[in-house]
């Protein structure tokens, strides 16, 4: 998630640029880069929250190291 808010950023600003003093161009542009900053705020804070939680209650989460049973083994 990450990866993608980042890639819309750099979209954004490029689209920002190309606008060329474009108003519509210029809107669009940053409600891209607002969108894209909002939904890495989102990811940013759910992820602090679900190792808050974890620590909180004990659970020992680690997203780090998840593994994928395949299905039929």
């Amino acid at each position: 998630a990450f990866l993608l808010a980042f890639a819309f950023l750099v979209i954004g600003g490029i689209k920002w640029i190309m606008s060329g003093g474009d108003k519509a161009g210029t809107e669009s542009a940053k409600g891209t880069v607002t969108a894209a900053l909002v939904g890495l705020v989102i990811v940013l804070v759910s992820w602090a929250l679900i190792n808050f939680l974890g620590t909180f209650f004990g659970a020992g989460l680690d997203l780090t190291n998840l593994v994928i049973n395949p299905i039929g083994k």
